[in-house]
């Protein structure tokens, strides 16, 4: 096991990172990191087509700034693009935005967050959507894409939408700025599920029941309330305690029964410790790597905290790592979480994610390898090798993809398993 207090190695081939390698192309350096977006719908008044928004979350860490006159500014695009089952394109939309900051430390704040809510109607149907967020600084994308089911809501009939998690309770619009990302929703103390249901005419009774299921299956949450219903379409907050949030995959399930008539929904989310994040990640993601470079004792520190204490020891092991004490950014820090969100976009496979690949491990310890050979299946076998060769440390690592998808295995080089 390496110990952090080597971690000069980061810091070789750190130009290479900056300035390209045989490992990662042109096309994929420029990309940012993963940013978050929700994308949900809900009735209209008139009930004809849904209306679908997509939410958009752009963290300062994802943009670059420039200083100019004591203010920093950054400048982005984000197009939404919709097509339909054939691929025939249904609507897009781009917009730009300029931010500011009034000092560096606000740029690299990772809690620092611009949301942005885009609203469309299209008729019920099958669709993908394709979201590009484009840093007009830097010339750097990201695009991702989902598929989604945009359900048609009919007058009279019960049913119910898709859901929201929102800061804040409100029974009138709902700001855009309260509305939080489902795949991190922070554990504190208030935490709203927000949905709106259509009630039936002359409905006598509404009984609404949600229930929050951990990934192992056990319930860490469950609500039942009836309400007499006044208004053809419903707004529905459930206020969810920080006492029923459990970290990691959970799933919320939403059913409303009105005279005998049931409807449902799922939704899965994720909750992270106390909302905070680096470099646009949860604490809990960013532990998980600094297993193959830290020592036994200051991994079970970081591993066996609270969700209260997490951030303060995670904090307080990076700071006592900067290579320029007291400075607000540490190279070595910036330069880890690099080489991670690299593995992730490059060495990831099916839900595995590519810092925990054989290659994400290696890359992390020591960064892109100086040159890179690759084999070509053959006609008798789908495996591939990758030989990765580190010329100054005398090092070399096999890599063999057995079944052409994409799983590397290390086979031969010189790297001590983690704990």
């Amino acid at each position: 096991m390496l110990k952090l207090n080597r971690m000069n190695l980061f810091l070789v081939g750190a130009l290479i990172l900056i300035f390209g390698s045989n490992l990662i192309s042109q096309e994929n350096e420029k990309l940012l990191p993963i940013f978050d977006y929700e994308i949900v719908s809900f009735p209209t008044k008139t009930f004809q087509n849904a209306e679908t928004d997509v939410y958009v979350w752009v963290r300062n860490t994802h943009l670059q700034y420039i200083a100019s006159d004591s203010i920093y500014s950054a400048r982005y695009q984000i197009n939404i693009g919709i097509e339909n089952q054939k691929g025939a394109s249904v609507l897009t939309e781009d917009k730009t935005f300029s931010v500011t900051e009034k000092n560096y430390a606000s740029t690299i704040d990772p809690k620092a967050l611009h949301t942005h809510r885009f609203a469309f109607q299209v008729p019920p149907g099958d669709y993908s959507f394709q979201i590009r967020l484009l840093d007009l600084n830097s010339n750097r994308n990201r695009t991702q894409v989902r598929k989604k089911t945009v359900r048609s809501f009919e007058k009279n009939k019960l049913e119910v939408s898709d859901v929201l998690f929102v800061l804040e309770s409100d029974t009138g619009f709902i700001k855009s700025e309260h509305v939080i990302p489902s795949s991190r929703i922070p554990v504190q103390e208030k935490v709203f599920v927000y949905a709106e249901v259509i009630i039936p005419e002359n409905a006598n009774s509404l009984k609404i029941e949600s229930t929050l299921r951990q990934k192992d299956g056990k319930e860490g949450f469950n609500f039942s309330q009836e309400i007499i219903p006044t208004r053809e379409i419903t707004k529905v907050f459930l206020q969810v305690t920080s006492e029923s949030m459990v970290r990691g995959e959970n799933q919320l399930y939403l059913k409303v029964t009105s005279d005998g008539q049931t409807k449902a929904v799922r939704k899965d989310l994720r909750f992270v410790a106390g909302g905070q994040t680096y470099d646009g990640l949860p604490v809990d993601d960013m532990i998980g790597p600094l297993i193959y470079v830290t020592d036994a004792d200051d991994w079970k520190k970081l591993i066996n905290a609270s969700a209260a204490e997490q951030d303060s020891v995670f904090k307080a092991f990076w700071e006592t790592r900067n290579p320029s004490p007291g400075s607000p950014e540490n190279e070595l820090f910036n330069e880890f979480y690099k080489r991670v969100d690299l593995t992730n976009r490059n060495f990831g496979y099916s839900r595995k994610d590519g810092w925990k690949t054989d290659r994400g491990r290696v890359f992390i310890v020591f960064g892109p390898p100086d040159r890179l050979e690759r084999s070509s299946p053959s006609t008798y076998s789908q495996g591939e090798y990758e030989v990765w060769y580190y010329e100054e440390l005398r090092e070399k690592f096999v890599f063999f993809d057995e079944y052409g998808f994409g799983d590397f295995r290390l086979v031969s080089g010189n790297i001590r398993p983690s704990y």
